[in-house]
């Protein structure tokens, strides 16, 4: 058997081994940063739903910000990623190979058989930041897919205007009282009946302009 037959299937196992570890050490950084961009995003997109719609820059600075936040987080958990080599030591390691995969890179011995149901190195604990992402896109969901309840219009108001019926209220006190000139009282109920017999909508129209 060729000694470099199962060196496609380390290599590449090691591979797969260091690029799930980088993906959670990234996870672990951007997902409560993509968490506090996602709540205030949800919190503006729904009220604007019920106006004219989430407006396009809004959607463009959401995408802007996650994409930033993940550039951050690369930035952060980079110095903790793994290379090739080292989850190759990991695989050794975990798997009990006693140093038989470097070795066999080193060309000092022959490579492992591939094994046929290969066994987990690792126990992900992901469950933080899967969460942290699980709220954000719960959130942001909601805020696009929640129905909208329809915005019931002011009822109409019956009646002739509040300030009116004032007038009339105070025309008859002063009468009552005998203060003023009966002419002046007079000239101020006839207006005030005028008034009443006016349309609603003008009456308010009238009220406002005096």
């Amino acid at each position: 058997m060729h000694p470099e037959l199962h060196r496609p299937y380390w290599e590449r196992r090691a591979r797969s081994l260091a690029c799930w570890i980088n993906l959670g050490a990234w996870l672990e950084h951007f997902a409560p940063v993509f968490f506090a961009i996602a709540t205030p995003a949800a919190v503006a997109i729904y009220p604007l739903r019920r106006q004219d719609g989430v407006p396009p820059p809004l959607a463009y600075t959401l995408g802007i910000l996650a994409a930033l936040a993940g550039l951050i987080a690369l930035w952060r958990a980079r110095p903790n990623f793994f290379r090739a080599a080292e989850a190759r030591v990991l695989l050794e390691s975990g798997l009990l190979l006693d140093n038989r995969l470097t070795a066999a890179t080193e060309g000092v011995a022959h490579w492992p058989a591939a094994q046929e149901k290969p066994r987990a190195v690792l126990q992900w604990r992901l469950e933080v930041p899967a969460g942290w992402l699980a709220g954000a896109v719960a959130l942001l969901g909601l805020s696009v897919l929640a129905p909208i309840g329809e915005t019931s219009a002011l009822p109409a108001f019956a009646g002739p205007p509040p300030s009116l019926t004032q007038t009339q209220e105070m025309i008859g006190a002063l009468k009552a009282l005998e203060v003023a000139s009966p002419d002046a009282l007079e000239k101020l109920a006839e207006r005030a009946a005028e008034l009443v017999r006016r349309p609603p909508g003008s009456q308010f129209e009238v009220t406002a302009e005096n």
